[in-house]
């Protein structure tokens, strides 16, 4: 077809239908060059799911699950709207369990090692996957850490050094197979836990645990050096006294002067926003103790210019004192309305696998929401209640402050400034859910 007949569609969803036209006429022309040379250390790179469950994938096989086989869309057996890509060309490399789901991997994997050097091309030329409307599909895919774009030149790598490993896969977290299966991948056991955003700059991680190797003696200076049961660990090395001035604490030496997990004694933990000095917790410089929590009086709607002045309904504390929010919003009429048309598409903050285990739904979205952790940490609240300059929800829709991801919703502009607004009036007035 010359390119001055072709008419090119008006909508999103016309765009992506021409796409998967485009990828079926482009799967049928002549094959280009194969995959290349095979790095297997690289190709067998493992990557695990940035959330609580954190499931292990090969990075080649993550870029394409979550470019192109998991959710309601494309390649996904499935899919809703597969927008044009032809039924069974499906790439679904997601962990089997049930007999069922290690067929559909067998098949999905042979399928993608089949049509691996079109999916290389397609791939260097852009279309696939489909440009903005595809990067907003890939944001509610799952997340990986340590995983390149693959629009950038070390994803692509990734994904051309892994087809050309002969596209492994994880297959499952466990060797419990279903009777009469056969292996279709690896086994790797998943994530242990360790926060999203990643380990304090003093931890290493190690297995996926934040750990402290100065004083851990089952990490004792390293991740792999543990030390024997009578020995401690003391300034990452093992050793069977600890040195003066220091207490043992669980086979850790440690000082109890300032140890924020051993404050004055073992065992005493001292709270987020408070750190140990001489053997008492205290709080932060620029923190209050209020009632035993350590709070910044500039911003708290609690404690607003000091311990116990709490800023009344409808207002909330800039630089210590009480203002008065904007127009009364309602989270019911106002806020969630906008959550609908914005955040809950297919595949996004809502269905049985919300994006990032955010649930927007009416119904759900308040208690997703307020006083719930950002990944950034335990003291990074989604909603603030009376902060919404400390509401981390806040920080995504206007693409600041930002502690990994990108500006939410993914569209070619942000909100409006005025819905922005409407959601900033509804936190300063205390997030109620009304």
């Amino acid at each position: 077809m010359a390119l001055s007949t072709l008419v090119l569609p008006r909508t999103s969803r016309g765009i992506l239908a021409l796409l998967g036209a485009l990828l079926a006429a482009e799967l049928s022309a002549c094959a280009p060059p194969d995959a290349g040379q095979c790095d297997e250390d690289v190709g067998r790179f493992v990557v695990y799911t940035d959330d609580d469950q954190g499931l292990p994938a090969y990075a080649g096989q993550a870029l394409v699950n979550r470019s192109c086989g998991t959710g309601a869309f494309c390649h996904s057996e499935s899919a809703s709207d597969r927008f044009g890509a032809p039924h069974g060309m499906d790439f679904d490399l997601s962990l089997a369990g049930d007999a069922e789901s290690t067929e559909r991997l067998r098949r999905d994997q042979a399928e993608v090692f089949r049509l691996q050097r079109h999916i290389l091309r397609a791939v260097d030329a852009e279309t696939m996957p489909p440009g903005a409307i595809g990067a907003e599909v890939e944001s509610a895919g799952p997340i990986y850490r340590d995983l390149p774009d693959l629009h950038t030149p070390e994803g692509r790598e990734t994904l051309r050094n892994w087809l050309a490993c002969g596209a492994p896969v994880v297959e499952r977290t466990s060797g419990d197979r279903p009777a009469g299966s056969e292996p279709v991948g690896a086994v790797v056991p998943a994530r242990p836990s360790a926060p999203p955003g990643g380990c304090d700059p003093w931890l290493s991680e190690c297995g996926g645990a934040c750990i402290d190797t100065s004083s851990d003696p089952a990490h004792c200076g390293s991740c792999d050096n543990a030390c024997d049961t009578s020995a401690f660990c003391a300034s990452g090395a093992c050793t069977s006294e600890c040195p003066a001035g220091t207490t043992e604490c669980n086979r850790a030496c440690v000082n109890t002067d300032s140890d924020s997990a051993n404050c004055g004694g073992c065992g005493v933990v001292c709270d987020s926003g408070s750190a140990c000095s001489g053997g008492v917790c205290a709080c932060d410089a620029g923190l209050v103790d209020c009632d035993g929590q350590c709070v910044d009086t500039q911003t708290s709607g609690s404690h607003c210019g000091g311990c116990g002045n709490a800023c009344g309904a409808g207002s909330g504390c800039e630089a210590g004192t009480c203002v008065t929010c904007g127009e009364s919003v309602s989270f019911a009429g106002d806020v969630q309305p906008i959550f609908e048309a914005s955040c809950n598409g297919s595949m996004c903050h809502s269905g049985a696998r919300p994006a990032a285990n955010l649930d927007l739904a009416a119904g759900r979205s308040h208690g997703a929401l307020v006083g719930v952790a950002s990944s950034c940490g335990p003291t990074s609240l989604l909603v603030s209640a009376g902060q919404a300059d400390q509401s981390y929800l806040v920080n995504k829709i206007r693409g600041v402050g930002m502690c990994r991801g990108q500006q939410m919703p993914i569209r070619a502009s942000a909100l409006p400034e005025a819905t922005i607004a409407t959601i900033e009036d509804w936190i300063c007035g205390g997030a109620r859910n009304d």
